[in-house]
């Protein structure tokens, strides 16, 4: 009987622990005053908020400036309007009633004076489970945002903007990429974290919280493609991703670029910016009727290889291309992602592409100084795929000075990793036949050669490209019941689910012989994709 008797007192004592009153939500606002000044500025000395401190055991707080309450609790802190600065005190989070917690977005003292608040985001902010509303704008935090945020499942709005006002040149210190925990928010209708130093991709998840109706990740560093799921976000009003040339930075365009997924999920009716980035025309044109602001894009690079210029630019048939040799037209292309020229002799080149489907954006290069001739004559270069190898052959008909090839390949003609070495023949004006094999290609893959001096200079061929002639991915079991493998795979690759209306449903990074979890998905028919492959699976749970 003594053990239960202790058992019972143990449990009543944690459980007391954690009830929260009255007096403590008192407390906790005078570690906030204490820690936090609220005064005019130039005069620290007097506080603004006249909440009644020192004061006595059992005061209550409800009813003073800033404070709401409920049952009586405190349920609401809303200090925007207030000249704020010092650190957010760890006894935040003992306002576990809280539904409202507003700290930033503005003062009282007119748009040159900014709440001066610093330090860290106290992770204790996440015991507040109740809050709907969490604004945290306009603060000078640093550091990264606390995983804990994930607790607060019940948010609908959620702001750490920095000083978001006409004519601010001042940028947040907050650094970091968005916690994995975010994906819980599943309540959340706004999302706003401009103007800080957030970096990394953008989450896949972000697309799965789809009663967001507001999306802001404006002037961050974030970098890479936009995450298909994104089509998942049927509810927006307002998509930002935009990046703004900043006098405080350096980088003059966001890094957010590659091809544009399918964004017809997103109402036309939302504004969607993703201006100041680095994406080309590819993936535009399709998804114009959903893009709003998409100008001032980083310029494109241009590439001299075999005694010809040329670039990428992603254009549909109905681009133009415009090539310049010392500021003169030599030379216009139409209707071609990827338009090549032949050498003109030294100079500087640069290019210049407008796409009638994408109006009021050119892409233009730097301008490049080539003032040499590609050293190396090359009059043949081919990829031919034999199942799942893809052979390369080149010809040369004269060679100078030619160390060697370093083969390069890539799954989207941009970023390029070296997957091999041929020797050259160093001086020969015959002809000479050279071959290389990838073993393992991607189901699209483009190549390109860089051919190597002895004296350590370099040159790139053209890019080619192939696709697998014959298909090597299949689903099993199918129908599956839980979960199904996709054979065929020599390395991690991206599953998509969507189902049969088009709906992204699941997203998952998946290594031979892994497992896809399909638990969670309603029975029915969908569509499977890797890479470019397509392929159609029965789920039976």
């Amino acid at each position: 009987m003594k053990h239960y008797y202790l058992i019972f007192v143990l449990l009543f004592s944690v459980t007391s622990s954690f009830a929260q009153t009255l007096e403590d939500d008192r407390l906790a606002l005078k570690a906030i005053y204490e820690n936090m000044s609220f005064h005019f500025p130039g005069e620290p000395n007097v506080h603004y908020v006249p909440w009644n401190f020192p004061g006595n055991p059992g005061d209550s707080p409800c009813g003073w400036a800033g404070i709401s309450c409920e049952n009586d609790r405190v349920t609401g802190l809303s200090l925007s309007e207030k000249q704020l600065d010092g650190q957010i005190p760890k006894e935040i989070g003992n306002l576990t009633a809280l539904i409202t917690l507003s700290l930033g977005g503005g003062n009282g003292f007119g748009t040159n004076n900014y709440s001066a608040v610093t330090g860290q985001i106290p992770p204790e902010i996440g015991k507040l489970v109740n809050l709907r509303h969490l604004d945290l704008s306009s603060l000078n935090f640093s550091g990264s945002i606390p995983a804990s945020f994930g607790n607060l499942v019940q948010l609908r709005y959620l702001s750490i903007a920095y000083k978001d006002y006409p004519g601010q040149t001042s940028l947040g210190s907050l650094s970091g990429s968005i916690p994995t925990s975010f994906s819980k928010l599943v309540n959340l209708e706004t999302l706003i974290l401009s103007r800080q130093n957030l970096s990394g991709a953008i989450p896949v998840f972000l697309g799965n919280l789809t009663k967001l109706k507001h999306l802001d990740l404006s002037d961050n560093f974030f970098n890479g493609p936009i995450p298909a799921s994104f089509a998942n976000l049927q509810n927006l009003t307002a998509l930002n991703l935009s990046y703004t040339a900043n006098p405080v930075r350096t980088i003059k365009y966001g890094a957010l670029g590659d091809f544009i997924p399918d964004l017809s999920g997103i109402p036309i009716s939302a504004n969607v910016d993703i201006s100041g980035n680095s994406f080309t025309f590819e993936g535009m044109v399709s998804n114009i009727s959903r893009l709003d602001h998409y100008t001032n894009q980083a310029k494109i690079q241009l590439y001299q290889g075999n005694g010809a210029i040329y670039a990428s630019h992603g254009g549909s048939g109905s681009s133009v291309s415009y090539f310049y040799r010392d500021n003169q037209i030599i030379q216009t292309i139409n209707g071609t992602d990827m338009p090549m020229f032949s050498w003109k002799g030294p100079g500087k080149y640069r290019i210049e592409a407008t796409d009638a489907s994408v109006p009021g954006l050119t892409l233009v290069s730097d301008e490049v100084d080539f003032e040499t001739f590609f050293p190396v004559k090359l009059t043949f270069f081919s990829v031919k795929n034999n199942l799942s190898e893809n052979l390369l052959t080149w010809k040369t008909t004269s060679e100078t000075n030619n160390k060697g090839f370093q083969i390069e390949r890539s799954v989207d003609a941009k970023t390029f990793e070296n997957i091999g070495f041929v020797d050259g023949l160093g001086d020969n004006l015959g002809d000479k036949t050279y071959t290389f094999l990838d073993a393992k290609p991607y189901f699209k893959t483009y190549y390109r050669l860089k051919q190597l001096d002895w004296n350590g200079k370099s040159e790139y061929s053209r890019i080619i490209t192939v696709k697998q002639d014959k298909t090597k991915l299949s689903v099993y079991p199918n129908p599956a019941k839980n979960e199904f493998f996709v054979s065929g795979l020599d390395r991690e690759e991206a599953v998509e689910i969507r189902d049969y209306e088009g709906r992204v449903v699941l997203e998952q990074k998946v290594n031979p012989a892994q497992p896809v979890r399909t638990g969670k998905l309603s029975n029915g028919l969908y569509l499977i994709k890797v890479g470019e492959e397509t392929r159609k699976v029965v789920i039976q749970n």
